[in-house]
């Protein structure tokens, strides 16, 4: 039982930093959207006026397609180093 609640707690932990992560890449996306008029696209969908569930689930489908493991606040941290706007 402990170990559930183990799992269940890292697993929250893990979820919670995701959705703050994809919080974040949103507010850059509108940045990158607006000031530069840089559209990001991951696998054919547009990453614009999406929520962070949303782009969760796009990052997902990206990992499942490449057979890669991903991870979710590396590439939004990569997103965010974009703000010199060249390019993510």
């Amino acid at each position: 039982m402990r170990y559930r609640k183990q799992n269940y707690e890292n697993n929250l932990k893990e979820w919670i930093k995701d959705e703050k992560a994809a919080i974040e890449l949103i507010s850059v996306l509108g940045k990158l959207w607006f000031d530069k008029s840089v559209e990001l696209i991951i696998f054919r969908n547009q990453m614009v006026d999406r929520s962070s569930s949303e782009l969760l689930n796009l990052h997902h489908y990206a990992r499942e397609v490449v057979k890669h493991p991903l991870q979710y606040s590396r590439h939004f941290g990569a997103c965010e180093g974009t703000q010199s706007y060249a390019a993510c």
